[in-house]
C-alpha cells in the first residue's frame, strides 16, 4: 500500500483523515506536538516551519503522498499575529513542498474560500481571480503560490467552514459550538449578510482519499452541497436537533478583526465531475451528526 503521512494529524480534519485513510494506505501520522493521535497509529514530530524538521522527518518516513492540513486558522489571530501567520501559513507549506518534489511524494495542500473577497454575487470557481481581504486569506494565498513555485506535484484543496463531531479534546467547530448553546438553552447571535458552503468533515476526509490519485498540478474546490448563510445554517441546526428556532438571533454584523468575506461560497463542480465525487449537503451531514451526537451521549452517561 502506498504510505500517507498526514501533517496536522492533532487537528479536526487531520484525526478525521487518519480514520478514513487507514483502510487503504499505510498511515504515518505527524504534527508539532502529540496530543489526539490515536493508538497504533505511527507518530512523528515535526515542525513545518524548520526546514532541517521537515528534510529530517520526510527523508525518514519516505511518504508516497503528503497531506498538509496543518496551518493557523485563527482568523482575528492572524490580524493580530500576521508575520506568525506568514511563517506557518506560507513559509511552512514551502518547507514541504521542497522536501515532496525532493522525495517524489504527492502533495494535497488545504486551502480556504478566504483566499476570494466575497464580492461575488455567485459561487466562485477555481477560475475566478483571488483577492483576500485578511492577513490569514492572504497567508493562506501566498502558501498556494509557494506551493506552486516549489512542488513537483500537488493539488490545492480550498475548503469552508468544516463541521462535524470533534474528538472531545478538540476544540469546537460551528455546529459543534452551537449545538452546546442551543442544549443550554443560551440565546446565540448569527450573522445573515456572510454566506458559505459548509463542509461536513467526515464527507470531506472521504473524499480527500480519493484525491490522493490525482497526479500533476491543480486547484478545486471540494466543499459541501450547499451554500447558505451563518443564520441559515445556524436554523438548520437548531431543527436538526428539534431545538427551538426561537434561540437563533438574526444579526447583519458582528464586531470581529478580521474582514470576512460576505460571500465565501464555492463551486465544487470542478472536482465532483473531475473525481466523481459526492459532496454531502448540510441536510444529508446533520442527520448523520445527530446520529453520532446521541451516541456520543449515551457513551458519556
Amino acid at each position: 500500500m502506498e504510505k500517507v503521512c498526514v501533517i496536522g494529524a492533532n487537528g479536526f480534519l487531520g484525526r478525521k483523515c487518519l480514520f478514513s485513510f487507514q483502510d487503504n494506505f499505510t498511515v504515518v501520522a505527524a504534527d508539532i506536538a502529540k496530543t489526539c493521535i490515536p493508538n497504533g497509529v505511527p507518530f512523528e514530530l515535526i515542525d513545518i516551519t524548520n526546514p532541517e524538521s521537515v528534510e529530517r522527518v520526510l527523508s525518514r518516513i519516505q511518504p508516497d503522498i503528503v497531506l498538509l492540513t496543518a496551518a493557523m486558522t485563527d482568523v482575528d489571530g492572524c490580524e493580530e499575529q500576521s508575520e506568525r501567520a506568514f511563517v506557518i501559513n506560507c513559509e511552512g507549506p514551502r518547507n514541504i513542498a521542497k522536501m515532496c518534489c525532493q522525495i517524489g511524494a504527492r502533495l494535497i495542500f488545504i486551502s480556504t474560500d478566504f483566499v476570494f473577497d466575497g464580492t461575488k454575487s455567485t459561487p466562485y470557481t477555481e477560475d475566478d481571480n483571488p483577492n483576500p481581504i485578511s492577513q490569514y486569506g492572504l497567508s493562506k494565498l501566498y502558501g498556494e503560490k509557494a506551493i506552486l513555485d516549489e512542488a513537483c506535484d500537488a493539488l490545492i484543496c480550498r475548503t469552508s467552514v468544516l463541521y462535524g463531531l470533534p474528538q472531545v479534546t478538540q476544540r469546537d467547530n460551528f455546529a459543534t459550538w452551537l449545538l452546546k448553546r442551543l442544549e443550554g438553552g443560551e440565546s446565540t447571535k448569527i450573522v445573515t449578510t456572510q454566506w458559505n458552503t459548509p463542509t461536513f468533515a467526515d464527507n470531506f476526509a472521504e473524499c480527500l482519499s480519493s484525491l490522493t490519485e490525482f497526479s500533476g498540478f491543480d486547484v478545486f474546490h471540494t466543499v459541501g452541497g450547499t451554500c447558505l448563510s451563518r443564520y441559515s445554517f445556524a436554523l438548520d441546526i437548531a431543527r436538526a436537533f428539534n431545538f427551538s428556532e426561537d434561540l437563533i438571533d438574526p444579526i447583519e454584523s458582528f464586531p470581529q478583526k478580521a474582514r470576512r468575506p460576505l460571500n465565501g461560497c464555492l463551486a465544487n463542480q470542478k472536482a465532483s465531475q473531475f473525481f466523481g465525487l459526492h459532496f454531502a449537503t448540510v441536510t444529508d451531514s446533520l442527520e448523520t451528526i445527530k446520529s453520532q451526537w446521541y451516541q456520543q451521549e449515551e457513551r458519556e452517561s
